[in-house]
Protein backbone atom coordinates (compact mmCIF):
# COMPACT_ATOMS: atom_id res chain seq x y z
CA UNK A 1 0.00 0.00 0.00
CA UNK A 2 1.65 3.34 -0.79
CA UNK A 3 0.90 6.62 0.25
CA UNK A 4 -0.89 7.08 3.62
CA UNK A 5 -4.25 8.01 4.47
CA UNK A 6 -4.90 10.08 7.43
CA UNK A 7 -8.95 9.36 9.11
CA UNK A 8 -10.71 12.21 9.97
CA UNK A 9 -12.27 11.17 13.26
CA UNK A 10 -14.75 14.01 12.61
CA UNK A 11 -15.99 12.92 9.27
CA UNK A 12 -20.02 12.87 8.83
CA UNK A 13 -20.35 9.43 7.96
CA UNK A 14 -17.62 8.20 10.60
CA UNK A 15 -20.17 10.15 13.20
CA UNK A 16 -23.21 8.55 11.79
CA UNK A 17 -22.27 5.17 12.38
CA UNK A 18 -20.90 6.18 16.01
CA UNK A 19 -24.26 7.63 16.47
CA UNK A 20 -25.93 4.27 15.42
CA UNK A 21 -23.84 1.81 17.88
CA UNK A 22 -24.55 4.02 20.33
CA UNK A 23 -28.03 3.11 19.96
CA UNK A 24 -27.32 -0.36 19.43
CA UNK A 25 -28.64 -0.26 16.05
CA UNK A 26 -27.40 -3.26 13.97
CA UNK A 27 -27.64 -6.43 14.03
CA UNK A 28 -29.17 -7.60 17.63
CA UNK A 29 -32.33 -6.69 19.30
CA UNK A 30 -32.77 -3.09 19.95
CA UNK A 31 -33.13 -1.49 23.21
CA UNK A 32 -36.91 -0.48 23.47
CA UNK A 33 -37.64 -4.13 22.25
CA UNK A 34 -36.14 -5.60 25.55
CA UNK A 35 -37.27 -2.98 27.80
CA UNK A 36 -40.98 -3.00 26.23
CA UNK A 37 -40.42 -7.60 26.73
CA UNK A 38 -40.19 -7.19 30.14
CA UNK A 39 -43.65 -6.72 32.41
CA UNK A 40 -44.56 -6.60 35.54
CA UNK A 41 -42.72 -8.94 38.30
CA UNK A 42 -40.23 -10.61 35.53
CA UNK A 43 -38.52 -6.70 35.73
CA UNK A 44 -37.47 -7.68 39.19
CA UNK A 45 -36.48 -11.19 39.07
CA UNK A 46 -32.31 -12.62 39.06
CA UNK A 47 -33.30 -16.03 38.13
CA UNK A 48 -31.01 -18.81 39.59
CA UNK A 49 -27.27 -18.34 37.99
CA UNK A 50 -27.26 -14.71 37.49
CA UNK A 51 -26.40 -12.00 39.40
CA UNK A 52 -28.71 -9.01 38.69
CA UNK A 53 -32.51 -8.27 37.71
CA UNK A 54 -33.32 -6.52 34.46
CA UNK A 55 -34.16 -3.66 36.28
CA UNK A 56 -30.50 -3.91 38.48
CA UNK A 57 -29.45 -4.31 34.67
CA UNK A 58 -31.20 -1.33 33.03
CA UNK A 59 -30.53 1.23 36.16
CA UNK A 60 -26.78 0.62 36.27
CA UNK A 61 -26.89 1.28 32.27
CA UNK A 62 -28.88 4.28 33.35
CA UNK A 63 -26.34 5.31 36.02
CA UNK A 64 -23.03 4.33 33.86
CA UNK A 65 -24.30 6.61 31.12
CA UNK A 66 -25.08 9.45 33.04
CA UNK A 67 -22.04 9.53 34.75
CA UNK A 68 -20.03 8.42 31.54
CA UNK A 69 -21.64 11.89 30.15
CA UNK A 70 -20.52 14.50 32.71
CA UNK A 71 -17.01 12.94 32.67
CA UNK A 72 -17.08 13.77 28.71
CA UNK A 73 -18.63 17.11 29.11
CA UNK A 74 -18.33 18.87 32.26
CA UNK A 75 -15.48 20.83 33.21
CA UNK A 76 -16.13 20.46 36.67
CA UNK A 77 -16.56 17.04 37.04
CA UNK A 78 -15.91 14.72 40.12
CA UNK A 79 -16.21 11.48 40.99
CA UNK A 80 -19.39 11.30 43.60
CA UNK A 81 -20.19 7.78 42.53
CA UNK A 82 -18.38 4.73 44.50
CA UNK A 83 -17.57 1.81 42.17
CA UNK A 84 -19.07 -0.86 42.93
CA UNK A 85 -21.85 0.08 45.53
CA UNK A 86 -23.47 3.22 43.65
CA UNK A 87 -23.44 2.07 40.43
CA UNK A 88 -25.68 -0.99 40.93
CA UNK A 89 -29.18 -0.07 42.83
CA UNK A 90 -29.87 -2.95 45.81
CA UNK A 91 -32.98 -3.66 45.48
CA UNK A 92 -33.86 -6.15 42.06
CA UNK A 93 -37.02 -5.28 42.05
CA UNK A 94 -38.21 -1.72 40.92
CA UNK A 95 -40.85 0.38 42.88
CA UNK A 96 -44.12 1.90 41.58
CA UNK A 97 -42.93 4.28 37.97
CA UNK A 98 -38.94 3.46 38.60
CA UNK A 99 -38.77 0.88 35.31
CA UNK A 100 -40.51 3.98 33.23
CA UNK A 101 -38.28 6.17 34.89
CA UNK A 102 -35.12 4.30 34.16
CA UNK A 103 -35.86 3.69 30.61
CA UNK A 104 -36.81 7.13 30.34
CA UNK A 105 -33.53 8.32 31.81
CA UNK A 106 -31.56 5.54 29.62
CA UNK A 107 -33.00 6.98 26.20
CA UNK A 108 -32.34 10.96 26.92
CA UNK A 109 -29.13 10.16 28.32
CA UNK A 110 -28.40 8.20 24.60
CA UNK A 111 -29.67 10.95 22.72
CA UNK A 112 -27.30 13.61 24.42
CA UNK A 113 -24.53 11.25 24.09
CA UNK A 114 -25.80 11.02 19.96
CA UNK A 115 -25.84 14.66 19.55
CA UNK A 116 -22.09 14.82 21.36
CA UNK A 117 -21.17 12.16 18.76
CA UNK A 118 -22.86 14.25 16.05
CA UNK A 119 -21.53 17.44 17.20
CA UNK A 120 -18.02 17.61 19.40
CA UNK A 121 -14.84 17.29 18.24
CA UNK A 122 -14.14 13.45 19.12
CA UNK A 123 -11.10 13.82 19.22
CA UNK A 124 -10.23 16.11 22.13
CA UNK A 125 -9.78 15.29 25.33
CA UNK A 126 -12.42 15.02 28.06
CA UNK A 127 -12.17 18.32 30.41
CA UNK A 128 -10.96 16.36 33.80
CA UNK A 129 -9.03 13.91 32.06
CA UNK A 130 -5.94 12.67 33.78
CA UNK A 131 -5.12 10.96 30.57
CA UNK A 132 -5.06 12.47 27.01
CA UNK A 133 -6.52 9.38 25.33
CA UNK A 134 -9.55 10.14 27.61
CA UNK A 135 -11.24 11.19 24.32
CA UNK A 136 -15.05 11.82 24.29
CA UNK A 137 -14.43 9.48 21.16
CA UNK A 138 -13.29 6.98 24.18
CA UNK A 139 -15.99 8.09 26.30
CA UNK A 140 -18.79 7.27 23.59
CA UNK A 141 -17.26 3.85 22.47
CA UNK A 142 -16.81 2.92 26.32
CA UNK A 143 -20.68 3.13 26.70
CA UNK A 144 -21.65 1.70 23.61
CA UNK A 145 -19.90 -1.18 24.62
CA UNK A 146 -20.70 -1.12 28.19
CA UNK A 147 -24.35 -0.94 26.80
CA UNK A 148 -24.59 -3.79 24.27
CA UNK A 149 -22.98 -6.06 27.15
CA UNK A 150 -25.82 -5.26 29.17
CA UNK A 151 -28.63 -5.75 26.84
CA UNK A 152 -27.03 -8.73 26.25
CA UNK A 153 -27.43 -9.69 29.69
CA UNK A 154 -30.70 -8.23 30.28
CA UNK A 155 -31.89 -10.48 26.94
CA UNK A 156 -30.38 -13.77 29.03
CA UNK A 157 -31.98 -12.80 32.47
CA UNK A 158 -35.38 -12.43 30.28
CA UNK A 159 -35.10 -15.59 28.64
CA UNK A 160 -34.14 -17.50 32.05
CA UNK A 161 -37.91 -15.87 33.37
CA UNK A 162 -39.55 -16.82 30.51
CA UNK A 163 -39.77 -12.92 28.76
CA UNK A 164 -40.47 -13.30 25.22
CA UNK A 165 -38.42 -11.47 22.69
CA UNK A 166 -38.97 -10.46 19.27
CA UNK A 167 -36.85 -12.14 16.89
CA UNK A 168 -34.80 -13.89 19.69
Amino acid sequence: MSGSTSLNLNEPTLRAGIAAMLQLKGAHIQPEQVFAAFTGERRGVIPNFFSHSAFQLLEHMRLALADQLEYCINPEYGQTLVWPDDYWPKNPVPKEGEWEKAVGGYNALIEKFTDLALRADLTVPVPKAEKTDHTILRGILLMCDHNAYHLGQMVLVGKATGVKFPGV
